[in-house]
C-alpha cells in the first residue's frame, strides 16, 4: 500500500494507539480501504452514518486516517461538492461516503451538479442488513433499500452493491475505472453491513490495480477528420463554440491551435471550466450574434448546445428562439458527449444537425483535427485566412476598449459595480507565484488573463444553489500545501445554502479566498419576474417580492467567524475594497480561509 506517513496539505487527525495496518486486511471494510489507497484515493469526505462504520472503523484504525484520510463535513451534499471541486482541481476523484438511505436522500442534487460537469467521485455507501433475518428492529428496517443505487441511478455512470466480500475488488475496480474514463462522472457502490463488517475467512488475491487503468483517449475516424478538415479549410468564415473541452491542457492547446490556424473567432461557455484562454484575440465569448449570421462552417468542440450560438433569444422568454444561421451553414462536431446519455434529465441539451460528427476525446481530436487543417491550407487559402485574422484582431481591440470603457464608467459606483470587483480581486490575487481561480459566473472582457485549464475551475453546471462553497473549498483542498493560491467568487444566495462548508475548511486548515458577490436577493429570479411582469402588463414594482433577503440582512462575515473562518464585510464603500481584500490575501497565505462580503450592484 502506498507509505502516506510524510504529512502534507490540510490538518487531519491522527488516531491514538494505532499503527498503519494496511496491507493485511481482517474484515471486509479493511479490503475496501486497501483498495482506495492503492487506487490512489487520498481523502473520504463523509457526514458521520452508522451503515458505514464498518469503513470508518477500518480508515481510522486499520489506515490510521491515512490513506485514505476522512474529511468530515456537516452535510452530505457538502461532502459531495468537496469531492467536485477537488477533482477538477486535481484531476484525479476522492471517494464520499453516504449514510444509506436518508444520507444517500441529501445527496442527490449534489450529485447531479458533478454528473452534469463530468466529473469522477467514487460514492461509498452503506446499507443493512440486505439479510431480513439479521435486522433490528427500528433503523435496520428504514435504512435499507432495494436497490439504494435506484435513488441515484439516472445521473452517475454506474452504480453495484457487491454481495460478498469477494466481489469488492471488481467493484470498486470496475467504478473507479469508469468513473475516469471519458466522459468522466459520478458512480456508486453500496456496502451491505455484512460485507463490511465480515471476517476474511480465506485468501482474497489483491489485485494489480495498474491493470484496470482507464483506456487511453478516443481518436477520431480519420476519414471524417480529413473531411471536417477540407470543410474548415475551404469556408470563407468558420467559427468555432467550445463547451465541456475535456479538462485537460491538452485539450485546450489543441483548441487554440485549430483556432489560431484558421482565424476563427471562438464562442466559449465558461460554466464546465475554461475552455479557452480568456484573453486570447479569438475569444469573443458573448458575441456569436456578430459573427455566426455570416459563418458559413461552424465547429462545435464539446458543444453543450449548437443553439448557444445560432439562435437569438428573447430575454427570459419561453420560446424556440428565432435562427441567426445561413441556410447553407454546415456544422461539425468533436466530442464524446453521446456517451453519457441518460433518460431522466434533459442536460444533454437539443439535438441539432450535424453534417460530420467526430466521435473523439477532445484532448487528441482537436489536435487531429489542427493537423488535417495544416497539411492542405495552400497559398490561397493562406491568404484567406490571413485577411480574416487581421479583421479578427481590429475587432477584438475594439471590443476589449468597450469593456474598458464599461469598468471605467462603473468604477466609482456605489454599491460596487461588478466591474470593480474583478478588477480588485484581479489585482488583489495577480501578484500571487499562480492562482487557482476557483468559480466565478461573472465575467468582463479583458479583466482576467488565464490561459491553463487548471487556472479556473468553472461554476454550477447543473444550475443548482449550493455548488460554490463545498467546490471552491474542495479545489483550495487540492492545492493545499502547493505554491498556488485559491481564490472564489460566489453569489450570496449560492452562499447561503451551503456555508456550513466553512467549518470544513476551518477545521482542516484549507487556505482559501472566498468572495461574496452580495446584492441580498435572489436577483436571477428577480429579473424573470421583471420579465413576466412586464409581459403581462403588471406592476414590475412587485418583483423583488419573495427574493429580497435585505430584512434582515445576512451577516455573512458573521456566518464566516462562526464557523471558524475569518470574516471581513460587508464592504460598501468602493475605496474599502483594494485594501480589504489586501487583508484578506495576507490571511489566506497564513493559512486560513476568508471569507470577503462585498455589496454589490445588482448585476
Amino acid at each position: 500500500m502506498t507509505d502516506r506517513n510524510t504529512i502534507t496539505g490540510p490538518a487531519t487527525e491522527r488516531p491514538v494507539n494505532v499503527e498503519q495496518q494496511t496491507g493485511n486486511p481482517e474484515y471486509g471494510s479493511d479490503l475496501i480501504v486497501d483498495l482506495l489507497d492503492a487506487m490512489g484515493i487520498d481523502y473520504v469526505a463523509m457526514n458521520p452514518g452508522s451503515t458505514f462504520r464498518g469503513i470508518h472503523d477500518s480508515i481510522v484504525n486499520y489506515g490510521a486516517n491515512r490513506a485514505p484520510k476522512l474529511l468530515l463535513a456537516l452535510h452530505e451534499a457538502v461532502a459531495v461538492g468537496i469531492a467536485h471541486g477537488y477533482a477538477k482541481a486535481a484531476g484525479r476523484p476522492m471517494a464520499v461516503a453516504l449514510h444509506d438511505v436518508v444520507g444517500l436522500g441529501n445527496a442527490p442534487t449534489a450529485i447531479y451538479e458533478a454528473w452534469t460537469d463530468r466529473v469522477p467521485i467514487v460514492i461509498l455507501g452503506g446499507t443493512g442488513p440486505v439479510d431480513a433475518s439479521l435486522r433490528r428492529p427500528g433503523n435496520d428496517w428504514i435504512h435499507t433499500a432495494l436497490i439504494q443505487g435506484n435513488l441515484i441511478r439516472d445521473f452517475v455512470k454506474w452504480d453495484d452493491q457487491p454481495a460478498s466480500i469477494a466481489a469488492v475488488p471488481e467493484s470498486l475496480l470496475r467504478a473507479h475505472r469508469v468513473a475516469v474514463s471519458r466522459p468522466a462522472g459520478p458512480v456508486y457502490v453500496c456496502f451491505d453491513a455484512l460485507v463490511q463488517e465480515g471476517r476474511i475467512d480465506h485468501p482474497i488475491d489483491f489485485p494489480e490495480v495498474d491493470r484496470f487503468a482507464p483506456a487511453r483517449p478516443i481518436w477520431g475516424d480519420p476519414n471524417a477528420v480529413d473531411e471536417a478538415a477540407r470543410m474548415l479549410v475551404e469556408a470563407e468564415f468558420p467559427v468555432i463554440t467550445s463547451g465541456r473541452v475535456c479538462r485537460d491542457q491538452a485539450g485546450l492547446d489543441g483548441l487554440v491551435e485549430l483556432a489560431e490556424l484558421l482565424a476563427a473567432p471562438t464562442f466559449p461557455i465558461y460554466r464546465n471550466g475554461l475552455n479557452f484562454p480568456s484573453a486570447h484575440p479569438l475569444n469573443f465569448m458573448g458575441q456569436a450574434e456578430s459573427y455566426v449570421p455570416g459563418a458559413d462552417v461552424i465547429l462545435g468542440a464539446e458543444p453543450l448546445d449548437f443553439t448557444h450560438v445560432t439562435r437569438r433569444f428573447p430575454t427570459r422568454a419561453i420560446g424556440q428562439g428565432a435562427p441567426i444561421t445561413r441556410d447553407d451553414a454546415r456544422f461539425i462536431s468533436v466530442g464524446l458527449d453521446d456517451l453519457a446519455l441518460r433518460s431522466w434529465a434533459s442536460e444533454f441539451q437539443r439535438l441539432s444537425p450535424v453534417d460530420i460528427p467526430i466521435m473523439a476525446d477532445t484532448a487528441v481530436g482537436l489536435h487531429q483535427l489542427a493537423e488535417a487543417c495544416r497539411s492542405i491550407i495552400d497559398s490561397t487559402a493562406s491568404e484567406k485566412i490571413e485577411a480574416r485574422r487581421v479583421r479578427l484582431l481590429s475587432d477584438h481591440k475594439e471590443l476589449m476598449e468597450r469593456a474598458a470603457r464599461r469598468v471605467a464608467d462603473t468604477w466609482n459606483d456605489q454599491p460596487i459595480s461588478l466591474g470593480r470587483l474583478l478588477t480588485e480581486v484581479r489585482d488583489a490575487v495577480s501578484q500571487e507565484d499562480e492562482f487557482l481561480l476557483l468559480k466565478n459566473r461573472f465575467w468582463i472582457p479583458g479583466i482576467w488573463d488565464i490561459a491553463h485549464v487548471d487556472r479556473f475551475l468553472g461554476d454550477a453546471c447543473g444550475g443548482t444553489m449550493g455548488y460554490g462553497p463545498p467546490a471552491m473549498i474542495g479545489g483550495a483542498l487540492a492545492v493545499a500545501g502547493t505554491p498556488r493560491f485559491a481564490v472564489g467568487i460566489t453569489g450570496d444566495g449560492d452562499f447561503n445554502y451551503t456555508a456550513s462548508a466553512l467549518w470544513t475548511a476551518a477545521h482542516y486548515e484549507i487556505p482559501c479566498l472566498i468572495v461574496v458577490f452580495n446584492n441580498r436577493s435572489y436577483q436571477s429570479d428577480v429579473e424573470f419576474q421583471d420579465h413576466i411582469a412586464r409581459e403581462r402588463n403588471r406592476p414590475v414594482e412587485n418583483r423583488s417580492i419573495g427574493h429580497a433577503m435585505d430584512s434582515p440582512p445576512v451577516d455573512i462575515a458573521g456566518l464566516a467567524r462562526s464557523y471558524g473562518c475569518a470574516g471581513m464585510g460587508p464592504v460598501e464603500s468602493p475605496s474599502d475594497l483594494a485594501p480589504t481584500l489586501e487583508r484578506a490575501v495576507r490571511q489566506v497565505k497564513e493559512g486560513r480561509t476568508v471569507v470577503v462580503d462585498v455589496l454589490v450592484q445588482p448585476r
